[in-house]
């Protein structure tokens, strides 16, 4: 995939557009963006909901929430998943079935984040139904860079 490199609040970020789809490469820049920033997956969602319209013609068919919400999802859980990875490489028991299903089920799901419409993203319900049930005070912003 070609990525194109965004400067966001002072981060490299690595975002791919096509159209009903964007892809962003988890990358150490992005992880550092999001441990170092307050809000800092709202402001990737709302720079990608901006830079699709500008690109597009037209917004992508994605809630702000619902945007940032899977951003962290995907993060988030790329860092549980390598976390365990480190912790069972010391207990060699289980290390080879923890590690093949951390590798199966999660971190070949995390490197990109594909970000997709309905109709090209089947999961898309899932980030969905969790940006419904959280609180909308985490989505305020005071201003945008």
């Amino acid at each position: 995939m070609n990525f194109e490199v965004f400067h966001i609040n002072g981060y490299n970020i690595k975002i791919l557009f096509r159209k009903g789809i964007v892809h962003i490469l988890n990358s150490k820049e992005l992880n550092d963006f999001l441990k170092k920033e307050k809000k800092a997956s709202l402001h990737v969602a709302l720079f990608i909901k901006n830079t699709y319209k500008e690109k597009y013609k037209k917004d992508i068919s994605i809630t702000l929430k619902s945007l940032t919400i899977e951003i962290l999802g995907h993060v988030y859980l790329d860092r549980i998943a390598k976390s365990i990875c480190k912790i069972v490489s010391i207990v060699p028991l289980f290390k080879k079935s923890i590690l093949k299903i951390a590798n199966k089920f999660v971190l070949s799901h995390t490197d990109i984040i594909d970000i997709g419409e309905k109709q090209v993203d089947n999961n898309r319900w899932v980030w969905d139904s969790i940006a419904i049930f959280t609180p909308s005070i985490f989505f305020k912003m005071k201003s945008y860079k």
